[in-house]
């Protein structure tokens, strides 16, 4: 079989069908794809039919993030808050596919496949309730979180009055205050240092100013200090919930990351369908084998731009004389014979495509 695919060129095939998927997961199932026989060409046949009856009703699939699957693979699960953002981003698309699914009618096939999608819109609302849509922590996340930010601003306002009354009494500072060592404090000349009652936390390069914290500030930079501590405490706690609501989802999420990039496959394929004008078939039955003005994929002139978009080279670009076969019954063995460059190896390879494609 290996030999056969590769004399048909399936694979270069594959990467015109591939370009059309929407994921890199879906891409890779396209890559990967097997012809597929008896049973499972059947339902095969039937997720792309379904697909093509949703397209045409609903429109494209919202499929647009599934990099979160490989944050899942992840064994450690120590995500960052922006890794956690991508696996909500994956949350969504997967309840977004789901609803969008349902609410077409989809058809049997696509139905069953779409029913292994679990109803995550409550898991959903409850990360969007804590992040948000660039990875912030939400005050919304715990009232405690709250109760601190609002604290910090209280005392970033008091800080911020005591900061403009003391520029006003120091009108010889270099500069008006500034933060060292995540302290507020004010550039003084050191000519001045005696002018200016407080702890000195830094100095320049060559000495000439210091940066003093008045010690009207010391109690106001320790209560903020104490603040952004609880703040960060309290986040790291939320973003702790976060990471083992994620982990205890994480076979559910790959699961549905798998049937995402089943249905972003199936849709490539309708997609290139439509764009190659092709039609879809159902597995054949019984003796009869009938080829009616069947194009090759890869010699077809109307799909050389994508050729050359996908694969670097656009190959032939003049209209094709379309293949007609049909061998009935009776007919086991036909013999095609002709001159050089007479279509005959064309021919035969239009045919084995079209069985592997079906």
């Amino acid at each position: 079989m290996h030999q056969a695919l590769a004399a048909l060129e399936w694979q270069q095939v594959l990467q015109l069908v591939a370009s059309f998927a929407r994921t890199g997961a879906g891409r890779d199932l396209v890559l990967n794809t097997a012809p597929a026989f008896g049973p499972g060409a059947f339902r095969a046949y039937g997720l792309a039919r379904d697909m093509a009856q949703l397209l045409a009703r609903s429109g494209t699939l919202p499929l647009s993030s599934l990099e979160g699957l490989s944050l899942l693979q992840a064994p450690e699960g120590g995500w960052s808050p922006q890794e956690l953002l991508e696996l909500v981003a994956l949350v969504r698309t997967v309840e977004e596919v789901r609803q969008a699914v349902l609410a077409s009618s989809p058809g049997p096939f696509l139905g069953e496949l779409v029913a292994e999608l679990p109803n995550l819109s409550g898991f959903l609302a409850w990360c969007q309730a804590r992040l948000d849509e660039e990875g912030h922590i939400l005050d919304a996340a715990s009232p405690a979180l709250a109760q601190a930010r609002r604290n910090r601003e209280r005392l970033r306002q008091t800080l911020q009055q005591e900061l403009d009354s003391l520029a006003r009494q120091m009108p010889f500072a270099s500069g008006p205050f500034t933060l060292r060592r995540d302290r507020y404090c004010f550039p003084i000349p050191a000519t001045e240092r005696g002018r200016v009652q407080g702890l000195v936390l830094d100095a320049s390069g060559s000495g000439a100013t210091l940066f003093v914290e008045p010690f009207s500030l010391v109690e106001l930079n320790n209560a903020l200090a104490q603040a952004q501590a609880q703040i960060r405490e309290e986040e790291e706690r939320i973003l702790g919930e976060l990471r083992a609501a994620f982990l205890s989802r994480r076979q559910q999420l790959l699961a549905a990351g798998q049937v995402l990039a089943t249905l972003d496959a199936f849709q490539a394929r309708v997609l290139f369908g439509q764009h190659a004008q092709a039609r879809l078939l159902p597995p054949g039955e019984g003796e009869v084998f009938r080829v009616v003005e069947a194009r090759h994929p890869l010699l077809d002139h109307e799909l050389a731009p994508l050729r050359e978009k996908v694969l670097g080279e656009a190959g032939n670009r003049q209209p094709v004389v379309p293949t007609t076969l049909e061998f009935p019954p009776e007919v086991r063995v036909v013999l095609i014979s002709g001159p050089n460059a007479g279509g005959k190896t064309v021919a035969l390879k239009t045919i084995g495509l079209l069985v592997l494609m079906v």
